[in-house]
């Protein structure tokens, strides 16, 4: 039986914003799809294209007429057509980016003249600098900036490349359902056939309608096939709020493990955004404490040389609009992206890039009374998430019991009980 559920944005302080999610007829054949009773599902049209494989990584793709379709409307295009202050659908941050980084903007811009100019294709020097020694910290390992980081326009161009680089026409990429949208088309544009794993949704001891979103282990592995490429993971996940643990990232490694060919895209934009951390003993040590409450995947045994980190600064620093991203990861994969990436464009935002480098090495520092920014930001979405879930309860909305699930990202998966259907 499906449940009925309201997607909410933390994003905006005191407004409920989001979509209703409901049974939709089923899947079409273009998706191969496990059956799972638990899971919200998504209706596509089939897309279909006739490329031949090839092993570079320029190959030639099918045109992007043939895998969208007749041109229309998304519930993209509906945004857009909002003014700001009335869009409340869409997952941004409301307020500026921290006076911080506005200075290091600022100052940026008002620097010297060649900032303004083109900068190396592959990252800003200063910026990929400071990332790699952030991402060495992460996970424990010594990160290049020149072989192991590329700087894209946000994280979505970051996956669309890591996509485009790895699948060859009829791969497979798993996606753990509900998904972000974006993702599937994406896996199309690069010949791939996206292949979801539901979560399972476990409701609470006498509720229907509030529970946790758990990792079905089976179903994983029940869906790689001899065709799997890929699997796109994102934790904190959008749009459930879902945080993966310690212990189910190491179930995912463990699926992967035998299959040499597959690769994993780590999605991790929110990861400074975990209101309510997993507890330590799901952990399975994991996390060294550099991201509470958050695992790298590729900080786990043998995944660094199959794993594409993906991120960016717009969540974290609410500046969307920078459209600064990157990708960390072992040179045969980066290296990739280093190498299509002066075909789409010649660089990202120099200044920016500039600014965002400014900006990393004093969001560190104490800030508002907190040890640091990112400190912070964690105390401030957990009073968003607090002020929204005691409305939402005031309404007759069942919500996650976050002392008992842990919880990140800009999300709540409200249920619609019977009091307000």
């Amino acid at each position: 039986m499906f449940q009925t559920y309201l997607l909410l944005f933390l994003s905006t302080f005191s407004s409920i914003s989001g979509f209703i999610g409901t049974p939709s007829p089923p899947q079409s054949p273009a998706i191969k799809h496990p059956t799972r009773a638990s899971s919200i599902r998504y209706q596509y049209k089939p897309l279909h294209s006739t490329t031949t494989p090839s092993q570079s990584p320029l190959a030639p793709r099918t045109n992007p007429s043939a895998i969208l379709g007749d041109p229309k409307p998304t519930v993209w295009t509906y945004f857009g057509s909002l003014t700001p202050e009335y869009n409340l659908g869409q997952g941004f941050p409301d307020s500026s980016p921290p006076p911080f980084a506005l200075d290091a903007l600022r100052d940026t811009v008002n620097g010297s003249p060649f900032i303004h100019q083109y900068t190396r294709t592959s990252g800003h020097p200063l910026l990929v600098g400071e990332l790699a020694k952030r991402y060495s910290r992460h996970l424990g390992r010594e990160v290049d900036k020149d072989g192991n980081v590329a700087i894209t326009a946000g994280a979505s161009q970051a996956l669309y490349l890591g996509l485009q680089t790895l699948i060859e026409e009829g791969d497979e990429v798993i996606v753990f359902e509900p998904y972000f949208d974006l993702y599937i088309n994406q896996i199309r544009l690069a010949g791939g056939i996206p292949v979801p794993v539901p979560l399972e949704f476990v409701p609470y001891p006498g509720s229907s309608h509030a529970g946790s979103w758990e990792l079905d282990v089976q179903a994983l592995k029940s869906a790689v096939t001899p065709r799997t490429k890929a699997v796109i993971l994102n934790s904190p996940h959008n749009p459930t709020g879902k945080v993966f643990t310690g212990a189910e990232m190491i179930s995912i490694a463990d699926v992967i493990r035998p299959h040499d060919r597959v690769k994993v895209l780590s999605d991790e934009v929110y990861k400074f955004i975990i209101h309510s951390p997993p507890p330590e003993s799901s952990m399975c040590g994991l996390g060294g404490g550099t991201v509470p409450g958050h695992v790298h995947f590729a900080e786990i045994e043998g995944m660094w040389d199959r794993t594409l980190t993906i991120s960016s600064a717009g969540k974290t620093f609410s500046a969307t609009g920078w459209q600064v991203g990157w990708a960390v990861g072992p040179k045969d994969m980066v290296g990739r992206i280093q190498q299509l990436l002066p075909y789409v464009q010649f660089c990202t935002n120099s200044v920016c890039q500039e600014a965002l480098a400014k900006t990393l090495k004093v969001a560190d520092e104490p800030y508002k009374g907190h040890e640091s920014y990112y400190a912070w930001l964690r105390d401030d979405y957990t009073k968003k998430r607090d002020f929204l879930v005691k409305a939402l309860r005031g309404a007759g909305f069942d919500t996650p019991d976050y002392t008992r699930t842990p919880g990140g990202g800009f999300f709540i998966m409200a249920g619609v009980t019977d009091a307000v259907a």
